[in-house]
């Protein structure tokens, strides 16, 4: 009895022990607690446990995955030491169990943390083991993704050529498997390290690179609008779309660039103005008080730049500072306080130079060695492995040789079979030779008569554009109509290739005489054909008012004209990628029977009225004609009083933008209007011609930018 007894006692605690253990379910519920949540505190909590658990069952598996979530919680409270600790125990487990995907996610942790830290160099190694990692793993979406974080790290450090390189890369595998959203955030980068590289500049090269980087935003705002897994990367876009749009404003004096950087600064404001982003709020203030000090606010832009100072006080953020000092002495220059602006002026210095010190340089040349280094080692690398080959090649072609040369000593027999062999292949060698070179003669010929081909293809397409501009020039109308109307009048129209953008019409409509100037987007043939479909909208608006008898109002005919113009570029075009956004500026000026007025309309063009050697300038709507981000219901109608001997001007861009003169600088309507007003007397045809005359003298050592158009009319 007592011996059952202590059997059963035993089978008892076995049980109870055995309930006491814990499972693999535990861990694994824990888990999935943790991963549930996304306040760090719980994640440790629940992880801890899992973990735990896991290293008392010794699950490699479970462990991994809870050190994994450990890992993100020490690096959402941003302690990143910690959480490389973490992150390198889980990467040596996941390399053990041979589970390359979890290790090549480790390795994206691991950069992650490093760049959080500043160590730049071990950021771009982790993301560039990883690359290797999803590379074999046929992982091309996330290559991209590490490609384009190692992008990153160059960018970080001001190496922003380097950081192109790879976030072409990037770009291009995104798109090779339909990565919608890996495709946006990688053009978003792609333009905003253009726009940093550049920002400090203001040559054609930067215009030119700056508008290119304009188009990418908005290719990537277009692909990240309305995607919540990309807000972020899309709040970013618009901030450096903004900042793209004000430092054209300045270098190229668009007012139309102005208004759209802060169309864009309003968009995020209402959008993603709050506490999660507060760097993108930082920059989008600074961004704001440009457009401020661009519009000539300073009583706007001077107390937003006090009130941001504050938030970068923390030691962390020199460059910002000195950028709001900088901004800060252009308005007390701008107000006449030049006392003030020189002691802002040397505060802006003393930030650049802290921000530029001997640390930061020396971190910078450390990154761009080591990689180089890393770089060097990798082919010296391949080198080896390819020298390696090529002497054990050798090495087997020399034991081949022996042993063929043993045998022919062996056997003079089998000598002389093989010099007749080598004879015979000698023989066979000159005639193949003998077939090679009639063959490259006969290509050499060829080669001529394509040559020839060629000659003539550009013969006929030089051709066939010179009398595409006959017919565009027939289309148009000519001088002679405008000085059958105004017989004092004048025309300066010069193409920069054979065919133009640029395009004038006179006519006589319902009374009424009007004259139009008109610039298209682009020149030479895409130009001509826009100019052509804009002729054929105009011709149709006129025939509209000569049939229904109406008033002829140049706001009106511009908004018919937008109408045309939308609905005939973009017919068939439902994709938003391929919209068109091109169009044309124009001026339409209309002059009623019973004279003493002149009706004016602009699509982002202006035009000059000289009266007793008095200029005025009247100013279109900042609209073109064509898809504008934010756009006006309806152009204006400016009505203005005309006199017998005024005149009136007409131009296009290429007057006023044409860069030359002692400075390369540009031909800015200023010029042209104190042109004006020191030649008035002339008449119409003396003052263009001496015009001409200025304009080949300030170009005599650059080349034509644009098509030039310049109308003169005097009443």
């Amino acid at each position: 009895m007592t011996k059952i007894l202590h059997i059963l006692l035993a089978l008892t605690l076995a049980l109870a022990a055995h309930a006491q253990e814990p499972d693999i379910e535990e861990a694994e519920r824990c888990l999935r607690l943790a991963e549930n949540t996304y306040d760090p505190a719980e994640v440790r909590k629940y992880a801890d446990s899992a973990y735990n658990i896991a290293q008392r069952l010794g699950d490699k598996r479970v462990i991994a995955h809870a050190l994994d979530n450990i890992a993100w919680a020490y690096s959402s409270c941003e302690i990143f030491d910690t959480a490389i600790i973490m992150y390198q125990q889980q990467l040596l487990i996941a390399l053990n169990i041979d589970d390359k995907k979890q290790a090549a996610m480790t390795y994206c942790n691991l950069g992650l943390c490093y760049q959080g830290i500043g160590k730049y160099f071990e950021s771009w190694d982790n993301f560039r083991q990883a690359a290797d990692l999803y590379a074999n793993l046929c992982d091309t979406s996330h290559l991209s993704w590490a490609i384009s974080r190692m992008g990153d790290t160059y960018e970080e450090m001001g190496l922003y050529s380097k950081a192109k390189e790879l976030y072409y890369k990037a770009l291009h595998l995104a798109e090779a498997v339909n990565d919608t959203i890996e495709t946006g955030a990688t053009l978003h980068k792609l333009a905003n390290s253009t726009s940093l590289q550049f920002f400090e500049t203001a040559t054609i090269v930067t215009i030119d690179t700056l508008l290119n980087a304009k188009k990418q935003f908005v290719k990537a705002a277009l692909l990240l609008k309305r995607k919540p897994e990309a807000s972020k990367t899309y709040a970013q876009n618009l901030i450096g779309l903004a900042r793209c749009y004000i430092k054209l404003a300045y270098i190229m004096h668009r007012n139309d660039f102005a208004d759209s950087c802060d169309n864009c600064i309003e968009l995020y404001r209402r959008d993603f103005y709050n506490d999660h982003y507060v760097q993108q709020n930082l920059q989008s203030e600074m961004i704001k008080i440009q457009f401020y000090i661009f519009r000539r606010n300073y009583t706007a832009a001077m107390p937003a730049i006090e009130s941001i100072i504050p938030k970068f006080s923390d030691g962390k953020h020199e460059v910002q500072l000195g950028e709001c000092y900088r901004l800060m002495s252009m308005c007390y220059n701008a107000i006449g306080d030049y006392r003030r602006a020189f002691e802002c002026s040397k505060r802006h210095m003393e930030f650049v130079k802290k921000s530029l010190d001997d640390e930061t340089m020396k971190r910078i040349s450390n990154f761009t060695a080591q990689t180089e280094l890393y770089n060097a080692r990798h082919e010296y690398d391949i080198y080896n492995k390819k020298q390696h080959q090529l002497l054990e090649t050798e090495q087997s072609r020399q034991r081949f040789s022996f042993a063929l040369m043993s045998l022919a000593i062996a056997a003079v027999v089998v000598m002389t079979a093989l010099i007749s062999i080598m004879l015979y292949s000698r023989r066979h060698t000159n005639r193949l030779l003998k077939a090679n070179n009639d063959t490259r003669a006969a290509l050499s010929q060829e080669y001529i008569k394509q040559l020839q081909a060629v000659a003539d293809a550009q013969s006929i397409i030089v051709d066939s554009v010179e009398y595409a501009s006959m017919i565009q020039s027939e289309t148009i109308g000519n001088a002679a109509k405008v000085k059958e109307m105004f017989p004092d009048s004048s025309v300066y129209y010069r193409p920069r290739d054979i065919v133009s953008g640029d395009w004038y019409y006179s006519s006589t409509v319902n009374g009424h005489k009007m004259v139009v100037a008109a610039d298209c987007t682009g020149h030479g043939i895409p130009g001509a054909m826009l100019c052509m479909l804009g002729v054929g909208a105009l011709k149709d608006v006129i025939n509209q008012l000569e049939c229904t008898d109406c008033a002829v109002i140049p706001g009106e005919i511009l908004d018919k004209m937008r109408v045309i113009i939308k609905n005939t570029l973009n017919k068939n075009n439902t994709d938003p990628k391929k919209i068109v956004d091109d169009g044309m500026e124009m001026t339409i000026i209309v002059f009623p029977p019973e004279g003493g007025t002149m009706y004016f309309g602009g699509a982002n063009q202006s035009a000059l009225i000289e009266h007793n050697g008095e200029i005025k300038r009247l100013k279109g709507d900042t609209n073109s004609i064509g898809n504008n981000i934010r756009e006006r219901e309806h152009f204006t109608t400016i009505t203005t009083e005309i006199n017998p001997g005024d005149s009136v001007y007409l131009f296009s861009d290429g007057i006023i933008d044409q860069i030359g003169g002692p400075n390369m600088r540009k031909f800015n309507i200023k010029q042209l209007s104190d042109f004006i007003a020191e030649n008035h007397q002339l008449t119409m045809d003396e003052l263009i011609q001496k015009f001409i005359g200025v304009m080949d003298s300030w170009t005599e050592t650059f080349e034509q930018l644009d098509d030039r158009l310049l109308i003169g009319i005097r009443i």
